[in-house]
C-alpha cells in the first residue's frame, strides 16, 4: 500500500505532525506499536482512580498566547476544556522551616518574591524580563516555521553556553531566592547547575508569565483531540502495528516495514521514536552518514523517573493544606542524597472526577537512573513506602492510613510505553550543548526522513513536542510545493 507520509509512533510529536499534515491535505498514516495512542501522553485507571501519566500543566495556552495558537493550528483548541490550577506550586524546605506558596498571578508572584528578599526585587524583575524576551524570540522563530533559532539574536546568543544557575545567580543574591527560582529545573530532570539557561527561561515565562492550564481529562484528552483532528481531515491512526524498519536505501526514504510483515511505501517518513532507536535499530547503518551516527552516540540522554500513583479514600486536602503541585526539598528524604526535590501532584484537586466520590489521587515523583536491561528488576515496594513516608512526615499527615490503591512506574514501565532507551522520559538532557540552536534538529541526513518529539528541537515537554511535529509538517508541506 502507498501513501504520501508515514509517522512512526503516536507520541504528541508524531500526532501533532500527522494532524498538521492531514489538515494540509497530505495523506498520512500513523503506526503505533502500543494498543493505544499517546505514548507518555496518557492516563490509566485502577479501582476507579484515573491517574495521569505525565502531564502537570500546559504552558502558554491561554487565549492570545503562543501555544494556544498551536492548539488552533492543529485544530484541537475547540476540542479541549482547559482548567486553571488553583496555585502554581508549593515549595517546602523542612530543614529551614520554609513553606512557600507561589501565587499564580505574575504581579502577585513578583511582589511575593520581592517580599522574601527586598534587596533582590529589581534583579527578580530583570530575570523575568529576560525570560519574557527569550520566550518571545523563540516563538517568533517557531511562528516563522524555522527548525532552529537565529543565532543573531543578542539575548539567545549570550545564553548559549550558560546554565540556569549562572543566570539566576547573576540576577539575585539571596540564597533562598536562588534555590526557589531554580526549582523549575526539576521539570527537565536536572538541577539548575546543569540545565541550560534557554529551556529554563522558557519554562519560567511559560508557567509564570503566561497561563498554565490543564486540559480536563488530562493528556489522554489531548491525545484524543489530536487523533480526532487527524481522522476528521482524512488521516489514519493505526494502533497495535509497530514499525520494524525504515527503508532508507541510498540515503532516501522509501517507506517502512511493519512488525506484522507488511510494508507501507511512503514519500515522507517522520519518526516519533527516539533518534537512537530510529538510527541504531530501524535503519541500516550503511544508509546513514557516519558523522551523524557519531554525533548521536556522543549525546547525553536524560534520566528516568520513579512515579508513585496513589488512590485515597479521602480528598487529598482533607489531610492538610495541599497545592496542586508541591516540591519537597530534602537531600536525604528517601534515604539517599538527591540534587532534585520530591514532587507531588494531586489531579483530583483540579478534576474530582478522576477519583471515586469522596476520594482523591496523588502522584509522587523522584528521579531514577536509566534502566539497565541486563540487571534483574528490583523490588520497588520499599521505595514506594519511603516516598509515602516522606510525604506523610512533611506534607500530608496520616497519608499512609488512607491509601487504598497504589502503582509505581519505574524506568522499565516508561520503556514499555515508549521504547525509549533506558526508559528515558525527557529525550536528550537539556544541557547547554544540547539546547536551543544546539538541540538535535528534526531534519536528518536521510532525504525525506524527519524526527519529531522531545528528543529534537525545541525540546522536552508536551507543548514543545507538539511544536516539533508542527515544524516537521511545515517543512514537509513546503517541500511538496
Amino acid at each position: 500500500m502507498s501513501r504520501e507520509a508515514v509517522v512512526v509512533g503516536s507520541g504528541l510529536g508524531g500526532l501533532a505532525c500527522a494532524a498538521a499534515l492531514a489538515r494540509a491535505g497530505v495523506p498520512v498514516t500513523v503506526f503505533e506499536q502500543h494498543d493505544e495512542p499517546g505514548g507518555y501522553a496518557t492516563s490509566f485507571t485502577r479501582d476507579g482512580f484515573e491517574h495521569e501519566v505525565s502531564l502537570h500543566v500546559l504552558d502558554a495556552v491561554g487565549p492570545g498566547e503562543p501555544n494556544h495558537a498551536l492548539l488552533q493550528q492543529l485544530d484541537i483548541a475547540h476540542r479541549l476544556e482547559l482548567l486553571e490550577a488553583p496555585s502554581v506550586r508549593r515549595e517546602l524546605w523542612p530543614a529551614e522551616g520554609l513553606d512557600l506558596w507561589l501565587p499564580p498571578d505574575l504581579q502577585d508572584l513578583l511582589a511575593y518574591l520581592t517580599d522574601l528578599a527586598p534587596d533582590d526585587g529589581a534583579g527578580v524583575r530583570a530575570l523575568f524580563d529576560l525570560a519574557s524576551r527569550v520566550h518571545a524570540r523563540c516563538y517568533d522563530a517557531v511562528d516563522a516555521g524555522r527548525l532552529n533559532l537565529d543565532r543573531g539574536s543578542r539575548d539567545i546568543h549570550a545564553l548559549l553556553d550558560r546554565t540556569a544557575r549562572e543566570v539566576i545567580d547573576e540576577h539575585v543574591a539571596d540564597p533562598r531566592l536562588r534555590r526557589l527560582l531554580g526549582t523549575l529545573a526539576n521539570y527537565q530532570g536536572l538541577p539548575a547547575s546543569r540545565i541550560a539557561a534557554l529551556p529554563f527561561l522558557l519554562m519560567l515565562w511559560g508557567y509564570h508569565g503566561c497561563s498554565a492550564l490543564y486540559p480536563k481529562g488530562g493528556s489522554r484528552a489531548l491525545t484524543a483531540a489530536l487523533v480526532a483532528s487527524i481522522e476528521e481531515h482524512g488521516g489514519t491512526v493505526r494502533c497495535g502495528v509497530g514499525v520494524a524498519r525504515i527503508d532508507a536505501r541510498r540515503g532516501r526514504v522509501r517507506g517502512v516495514e511493519l512488525e506484522d510483515g507488511t510494508r507501507a511505501d511512503a514519500r515522507w517518513v517522520v519518526s516519533n521514536a527516539s533518534p537512537l532507536t530510529t538510527f541504531f535499530q530501524m535503519i541500516r547503518p550503511d544508509d546513514v552518514d557516519p558523522r551523524y551516527l557519531a554525533r548521536l552516540r556522543g549525546m547525553e540522554v536524560s534520566r528516568s523517573f520513579y512515579r508513585l500513583y496513589l488512590g485515597l479514600d479521602v480528598p487529598v486536602d482533607a489531610l492538610g493544606p495541599c497545592a496542586y503541585e508541591t516540591f519537597l526539598h530534602d537531600q536525604h528524604v528517601l534515604g539517599r542524597e538527591s540534587t532534585l526535590p520530591l514532587s507531588m501532584t494531586s489531579g483530583s484537586l483540579l478534576d474530582p472526577s478522576c477519583a471515586p466520590p469522596g476520594g482523591g489521587t496523588l502522584s509522587i515523583t523522584t528521579q531514577a537512573p536509566l534502566m539497565d536491561e541486563a540487571v534483574p528488576r528490583d523490588d520497588h515496594r520499599p521505595l514506594g513506602d519511603a516516598m509515602i513516608e516522606a510525604v506523610e512526615d512533611h506534607v500530608l499527615p496520616g497519608l499512609s492510613a488512607h491509601v487504598v490503591q497504589r502503582d509505581l512506574a519505574h524506568p522499565a514501565t516508561f520503556h514499555r510505553y515508549s521504547r525509549h532507551p533506558g526508559g528515558a522520559v525527557l529525550g536528550f538532557a537539556a544541557i547547554p550543548s544540547q539546547s536551543g540552536p544546539r538541540r538535535l534538529p528534526g531534519i536528518t541526513p536521510v532525504a525525506n526522513l524527519w524526527l519529531a518529539g522531545a528528543w529534537v528541537f525545541p525540546g522536552a515537554g508536551q507543548t514543545a513536542s507538539m511544536l516539533s511535529g508542527r515544524l516537521a509538517a511545515a517543512e514537509i508541506t513546503r517541500g511538496m510545493m
